[in-house]
């Protein structure tokens, strides 16, 4: 039997884009008979019923037969912003654990996975999982999900988050308790001279890195290996801002500002006891949580590490020239051992949009570009010839590579849509989030357009029904305001 229910939004203000994935997202739960406008939100006719309206991504609440029902996303965002919802929360559940550069919206991931009404018992995958907002979604929901980074650092952060939820909180919690207490009573930590401290000296004074190493020692004192990664997690957040870093810049650079007052023990202490309790409240909320599973791995080789096949895929690729995400992250890389520091540029230069390349790599890169051996669409290939013919003698080193790490960066996409082919159902549905970016060269500003050099080589290789939908952006200021995505485009296309 068909019921009316009043659909509230969520008291603070909203993007044209988020509230046309909210009226997708209604029409995909609820199948309404009719809908509405009304000055608080939407009124809608529907045989769904109040349960699936519950799960709407951009509402507060709704009103049904007279009785007010609070949707889940409102009650898991109120974890982390309060009651009052003025704003709209991001760092909700276990999506706070870690600040890793280059999240995106947690609530732009789980609109779309109800749009794509997903089978029941369905598997999405996320190729560039970076620290798995995507999967943590999934989880949310009860889908089972696999993420895949080639930065050992987002795979690592990714698998804690997944782990944390499964964990009972307070088991965390009396854990997290132990190793600052322990922390706190331990003496100044001995400081060895191999490669990784000598390393971490150059970037922490003597006092901090004892600091950190015994916090690193008293987590190790846990047994369970999901623990201790959570609780390191907790300490790699910090790292940034207790180095010699300066905390704002992604680059690694001197520090100007002054070392905060509180000690990284304190601050682990602190920030451990916040994050678990934001999990209590959300283990709370959720009676259903979805398994996941990271693979360390590189998105262009996903058909050797996976044999599933997946119903969707949701994820927000890396575009040329990117964040340097390793070298940003170096220091948490090294503190995990998750990287040597003789291996950081290699490491860099692997991922796909990096601005980084060996000397025998731009070599291939530049004949690949030449002769397109690669095979890329025309569009895209006459794209990257265009911005080598811009280049003048007044451009640098890193404005001489651009057109070469396009095409480069290209390819690498390319390959990986073949692999995703291979990984899908038929009539399976992907879901991009990609920012456009621009570049100078000859002294002139050009704009790539990312978006649609990826929709040509989705079609590319097969993929149909392509859809490109804007995603305003919020404005960005500081130190990286100039050099920020201005806006962003949701792609849509499906498995044939």
């Amino acid at each position: 039997m068909a019921i009316d229910i009043e659909l509230l939004w969520q008291p603070y203000r909203f993007f044209p884009y988020e509230k046309c994935l909210a009226t997708k997202e209604v029409e995909a739960l609820l199948a309404p008979i009719r809908v509405q406008e009304t000055p608080l939100g939407l009124q809608v006719k529907t045989a769904k019923g109040v349960e699936r309206a519950t799960q709407l991504t951009y509402f507060r609440s709704l009103v049904a037969d007279g009785v007010e029902h609070r949707t889940k996303q409102s009650l898991l965002e109120a974890t982390a912003v309060g009651e009052s919802g003025n704003r709209q929360g991001t760092r909700y559940s276990v999506h706070g654990f870690h600040e890793y550069k280059g999240k995106f919206n947690p609530q732009v991931a789980r609109a779309v996975l109800h749009t794509f009404q997903l089978p029941k018992n369905a598997r999405v995958l996320d190729p560039f999982c970076g620290s798995g907002t995507t999967l943590i979604e999934c989880s949310h929901l009860g889908i089972r999900s696999v993420g895949a980074d080639i930065n050992p650092l987002a795979a690592y952060i990714a698998q804690a988050k997944g782990d944390a939820l499964h964990i009972p909180a307070d088991d965390l919690l009396d854990a997290h308790e132990r190793a600052a207490k322990a922390a706190k009573k331990s003496r100044a930590q001995t400081v060895s001279s191999d490669v990784r401290t000598r390393y971490l000296l150059e970037w922490f004074t003597p006092e901090v890195l004892s600091q950190i190493e015994r916090l690193r020692v008293a987590i190790e004192l846990e047994p369970d290996a999901r623990i201790v990664r959570i609780l390191k997690v907790f300490v790699s957040d910090l790292l940034r801002d207790h180095s010699l870093q300066e905390p704002a810049d992604l680059r690694i650079r001197r520090r100007k500002t002054p070392l905060p007052e509180e000690s990284i023990v304190v601050a682990y202490d602190k920030k451990g006891s916040y994050e678990i309790s934001k999990l209590a409240s959300v283990q709370r909320l959720l009676t259903n949580i979805g398994t996941l599973e990271v693979l360390n791995t590189d998105s262009k080789q996903l058909t050797k590490t996976s044999k599933t096949k997946f119903d969707a895929v949701i994820t927000s690729p890396p575009y040329a020239t990117a964040l340097p995400y390793i070298d940003t992250h170096r220091l948490s890389l090294v503190w995990l051992g998750l990287c040597q520091p003789a291996n950081i540029f290699r490491m860099q230069s692997e991922l796909t949009g990096s601005r980084e390349a060996y000397n025998g790599e731009k070599q291939r890169w530049e004949e690949s570009l030449s002769k397109n051996t690669d095979m890329l669409p025309a569009m895209a290939h006459q794209f990257c010839k265009g911005l080598s013919s811009r280049l003048n003698d007044a451009d640098g080193f890193r404005r001489q590579a651009v057109p070469l790490l396009l095409y480069r960066y290209l390819s690498h996409m390319r390959q990986t849509f073949t692999e995703l082919k291979s990984l899908m159902k038929p009539n399976g549905s992907v879901g991009l989030v990609i920012g456009h970016n621009h570049t100078n060269l000859g002294g002139e500003r050009i704009d790539i357009d990312t978006p649609e050099l990826l929709a040509t080589l989705a079609s590319s290789v097969g993929f149909t029904d392509i859809e490109r939908r804007i995603l305003e952006t919020y404005q960005r200021y500081g130190i990286h305001a100039k050099n920020a995505v201005s806006k962003e485009e949701l792609l849509i296309f499906r498995h044939p």
